[in-house]
């Protein structure tokens, strides 16, 4: 008789079944007992062949295989926790590589926090397929997914964040809050994001924890495409999109805005984003020191564009 896994991981993949394959290896070859773990891979409607490259390693229990036509990374992860048979349910990007002790650490990150934790993750170090460029600067490393929050276990606070990609979840969690939300994350080529946000937010808003481990590592791909300014434009751009999105469909979480202390930060805050803004316009368009100033005004001009767009659209969707 089948008893049921302690942990499942979800690996949600999309036409990558060369880096879903080097995934799903390191999930395979965990220092965990194979009982205390199963794999379920969620082929959110690939036209490769990566329903061909799985099928010889998918059994039906220890790996397991299910296709999610309808295109949207958080319609895979509801489909991952919606289907996995595990206490916990965790995510991996499938470009990735886990550590040999991401298994038990995770479990070990749920046992040892009392009480028990809602979201438990850990760092995520990047591997360059070409040296990183000069221009590159850790902030500009976090869309890129980089996490590191130190070498020792912890609870994380609000201001913090853990990443989407290399995250576990009590999946009766997820069921309570009924997962991510479907308006948000990536959908085939749009860099969508903010559905990770969100649910921390939905999280933290009902007392929930958020814990660190250094032993829940990964090591994620940045390919040469994501190396140029071009595709920090486009990523910031819809950064501004995604932002405005998650404000509005989280209005019920910063509470009273109308009261006489908010509205005196939010003086405050337009007169610091008018500098911010007059700042990074002058260094777009070469008005500053240096070859990354300039690529960093307009990455911000680009997210300002975005914020703009996202507000055209939620309030163009809304009239009808």
């Amino acid at each position: 008789m089948l008893t049921s896994p302690a942990l499942t991981a979800v690996i949600c993949t999309r036409n990558r079944s060369a880096s879903l394959l080097t995934c799903l290896k390191s999930l395979m070859n965990q220092s965990a007992s194979r009982r205390e773990y199963e794999i379920l891979i969620v082929d959110n409607g690939s036209t490769d062949n990566t329903e061909e490259t799985i099928h010889e390693y998918a059994n039906g229990s220890f790996i397991r295989y299910v296709n999610e036509p309808i295109i949207g990374l958080s319609r895979a992860r509801n489909c991952g926790w919606q289907k996995a048979r595990g206490k916990y349910v965790g995510y991996i990007d499938d470009d990735a590589v886990t550590s040999k002790n991401w298994v038990t650490s995770a479990l070990d990150a749920f046992h040892m926090c009392e009480p028990e934790p809602e979201w438990v993750g850990g760092p995520i170090y990047l591997e360059w397929e070409l040296p990183r460029p000069n221009w590159v600067s850790e902030e500009m490393c976090i869309p890129l997914g980089k996490i590191y929050w130190g070498d020792q276990p912890c609870k994380i606070s609000n201001a913090q964040r853990l990443g989407g990609g290399n995250s576990l979840f009590l999946r009766k969690t997820l069921e309570e809050l009924n997962g991510f939300e479907e308006s948000l994350g990536r959908k085939g080529l749009s860099l969508l994001s903010g559905e990770e946000a969100q649910l921390q937010k939905r999280i933290t808003k009902q007392n929930g924890i958020l814990f660190y481990h250094p032993g829940v590592a990964i090591w994620h791909n940045v390919p040469v495409e994501r190396l140029t300014p071009e595709w920090f434009y486009r990523r910031y751009y819809w950064g501004g999109i995604t932002d405005y999105i998650m404000n509005r469909t989280l209005e019920y979480v910063r509470g009273d805005s109308n009261s006489s202390s908010n509205l005196t930060a939010e003086k405050e805050n337009r007169v610091d984003r008018w500098k911010r803004f007059s700042k990074n316009t002058l260094w777009s368009i070469g008005i500053c020191p240096s070859l990354s100033e300039k690529i960093w005004g307009r990455i911000y001009l680009s997210y300002c564009f975005g914020y703009l767009m996202g507000a055209a659209k939620y309030w163009q969707r809304h009239r009808q």
